[in-house]
Order: C-alpha cells, then structure tokens, then sequence
C-alpha cells in the first residue's frame, strides 16, 4: 500500500487541493494526518472536506486545540491575534457544525498496523501534542523514543521535514502542507510504502498568490504569513 503522511496543513486549501491531486496521481489508497487542520489561514470547511473525501486516519494538533479550548474561554483571543492574526475569528465564523464535530472528535494521537508495519502517529511528540522534536532533538532523545513499540513514529508541529533511522525504527516529520518553514516553498509530505518500507519526502507545487492576496487584505500586520510561503 502507498500511504501519504501530511501534516499542519493550517487551513491552507490551495496547498492541500495540490497535495491530494499529486498523491491520487501516484496511487495513495490511505492519507495519515498528523495534526492542525486549522491556524493561521482561512479556508477550513474545504480542507477538511477534502480531506475526508479519502480514506484517512487523523490527530489533532496544537492549533486545533487551541481553536476547541476558544470555544469555552475566549481569555487567550486576543493574544491570538497578535500573533497568529485572524485565523481563529474566521474559523468560528465559517466553520460547519458538521467540520467542528469533526475537529472536536479527532484524537490526540493514534497507531496502525499495515502489511505488519506498526505506525504511531503524534503531533508533536508522544508525551505532548506541543513539543517541538526537530532533527537534532530527535537524536538527543533517542533512547527515550526508541523505547515507543513503533516501527514508524511520524511526528508534525515543527513544519521541517526529515526522516531518520534510530536502531529499528524510523522516526518521520513529513514538514508542513500548509506552511513550510524550511525555506523549500511549496507543500510538503511524505509517502510510505507499506512493503518496503521506503520513505520518500515530496513537496507539490501550488500558486501561492491567491492566499497572499488574502494574508495582505485579512492579517497586513502580520507579514510572516505571506512571507513564510515563498522565502527561500
């Protein structure tokens, strides 16, 4: 079986429209999501949508759960804004009763085994879903993460790709759908072969111009989220 692992997608329709596109084309029967559907950007009910069209195991992430916990305590909105920009207000306005039963409903993590291959599925790391685990973290901790009866742990939240390979397992982030912050514009993924094991990281390519143009009208303050699109 091909599996596409996708994360942090944050609301980021085009990317995602372009991921799925590109994963059909090579055959993906299962899509794994590793977390944050919603953050940042402004198009949910299609993301989610889209995603829930294909066959798919989902997490929740750290945003998501921001977004769930704003629903009962709106203490933190404002902080939001200044930081993340209109995101949230949006996702409350727009937002189905259906996609937020949806959100509401998704897992803090979960596992699967296919063709024998054990798969545990995080978000930001198997002790908390905002834990950063970048590459070199991953290393350090090795004997902490190799102790998980996984043979694949695939991790998200850090938008930077990587995979690495400690004793018997495979330690997986597929980097960000939505938002890649390692310099490599364009919508990153991976894809798993449930045979051989083999991993590769895939970035789909999608103009980024539309959702600008929306960064600059809805959220000109915040230049970071227009600006992490493209930098290089």
């Amino acid at each position: 079986m091909l599996v596409a692992i996708i994360s942090d997608i944050h609301s980021n329709y085009d990317a995602l429209k372009s991921t799925l596109a590109d994963a059909e084309m090579l055959g993906v029967e299962l899509y794994i999501f590793c977390g944050d559907m919603l953050g940042y950007y402004y198009m949910p009910n299609e993301c989610i949508e889209s995603l829930k069209k294909n066959n798919y195991i989902a997490i929740r992430g750290n945003h998501d759960q921001i977004f769930i916990d704003s629903l009962v305590d709106n203490k933190g909105r404002d902080e939001y804004r200044k930081k993340y920009g209109s995101s949230l207000d949006i996702t409350k306005s727009v937002i189905t009763e259906e996609n937020l039963e949806w959100i509401i409903s998704l897992p803090g993590h979960a596992n699967v085994t296919l063709d024998g291959f054990r798969i545990g599925i995080f978000h930001g790391s198997h002790n908390s879903i905002d834990e950063y685990l970048y590459r070199d973290v991953v290393i350090e901790r090795h004997d902490d993460i190799k102790k998980l009866d996984f043979d694949l742990i695939c991790f998200g939240h850090t938008h930077h790709p990587f995979h690495i390979k400690i004793e018997d397992k495979i330690i997986l982030n597929p980097g960000s759908v939505g938002q890649p912050r390692n310099r490599q514009p364009g919508a990153h993924w991976a894809l798993l072969d449930t045979m051989t094991h083999e991993i590769n990281l895939m970035i789909s390519s999608y103009d980024s111009s539309h959702l600008i143009s929306e960064c600059l009208k809805r959220d000109p303050k915040i230049s970071y989220l227009h600006e992490v699109l493209v930098r290089i």
